[in-house]
């Protein structure tokens, strides 16, 4: 939270979020958004966006970003996605919450699932990763009958072109409340290098030439995430298999009147 500071200094390859309290609370549920630069940049780049758009996050379910992405996929035909992230909140998969809270960013992701599926259709790659191990277990810290893998970093990469590495989940609460920090990568050659480090790392360093190209990244992740749900634990090619969004549709509610960055 920025309490001293009336006006933050500007920074340029450094994307911050920021707020405060507000000088009269009531009536108001959260505080005062004062930089919002990581979601800035992100509609930014993903409007700027003409092959392919990595994200890796622990929680989508701004709405904001879920538009942004819905409408770059209506714009530009060629446009793919792929996205990973966790089977299921931390809290939801290991301690069994089932409180209004957990619901409520459940409702949320499932919103922005919907929204992306339905503009990009079989240009979006949904992944979640997991061990390479089989497990009797059908709870949600499971998914294609193996120990999901909890996904923690915040990777967004646009084209050859620009890359964010943040503490920033694309979710309300960090784009616009909490204190978030995080660098752009403008280099093509450390875009690509990253790109291909995280790809090679989720493929276990078996993907071949078509899963780092651009143009067929997409189809060729949605191959190997199809391959895998339907085999042995140990036949995989590297941790990634479909993510089941049924679960979270099912066991999230809305909560009227409460802002989304609540959680």
């Amino acid at each position: 939270m920025v309490a001293a500071l009336a006006t933050p200094p500007r920074t340029t390859l450094l994307l911050r979020s920021l707020s405060r309290r507000h000088r009269v609370e009531a009536p108001y549920l959260g505080p005062q958004p004062v930089i919002s630069e990581l979601a800035d940049a992100h509609f930014r780049m993903i409007g700027q966006a003409r092959q392919l758009i990595y994200l890796e996050t622990q929680f989508f379910r701004d709405r904001r970003i879920a538009d942004a992405l819905a409408e770059a996929a209506h714009k530009v035909p060629d446009l793919g996605l792929i996205l990973v992230l966790p089977g299921a909140p931390e809290d939801v998969a290991f301690d069994g919450n089932t409180g209004s809270d957990a619901r409520f960013g459940e409702y949320q992701q499932a919103r922005a699932l919907d929204r992306i599926g339905d503009a990009f259709g079989s240009r979006l790659a949904l992944c979640s990763p997991v061990r390479p191990a089989r497990v009797a277990g059908r709870g949600r810290d499971t998914l294609c009958g193996a120990p999901i893998i909890y996904v923690h970093a915040k990777v967004s990469v646009f084209d050859d072109a620009r890359a964010i590495v943040s503490s920033a989940n694309l979710n309300a609460r960090s784009l616009k409340w909490d204190t978030e920090a995080g660098v752009v990568l403008e280099r093509a050659k450390d875009v690509t290098g990253l790109r291909k480090r995280v790809f090679d790392h989720w493929l276990a360093g078996e993907g071949d030439a078509a899963c780092h190209d651009p143009a067929r990244a997409v189809a060729a992740f949605r191959d190997i995430i199809a391959r895998n749900a339907e085999c042995d634990p140990d036949d995989r090619t590297g941790f990634l298999v479909p993510h089941d969004r049924a679960p979270a549709a099912a066991f999230g509610r809305p909560l009227p009147g409460v802002p989304d960055a609540m959680v």
